[in-house]
């Protein structure tokens, strides 16, 4: 009987993908691989990552807005 699925092998496809909606990226660095955030001009502003950073920033400026009300709850 032959295995063609070894359950201790990764699947690519899905794991890149949960990479990048993360944010983060793997990379060959000295004969191992490491994973990291993206370079600056490769990120995804809807990823997880960037949405964790940059969230608190904007919290921060919309409590300044005037008429703040009109806009409901924040």
């Amino acid at each position: 009987m032959q295995i063609d699925n070894d359950n201790n092998s990764l699947n690519k496809k899905p794991y890149s993908e949960v990479l990048h909606i993360i944010g983060l990226t793997e990379v060959q660095e000295s004969g191992e691989e490491i994973i990291r955030p993206k370079k600056q001009g490769e990120r995804y502003s809807a990823s997880l990552i960037e949405n964790t950073t940059t969230q608190p920033e904007f919290l921060e400026k919309i409590t300044r807005l005037e008429n703040l009300h009109k806009f409901g709850n924040t």
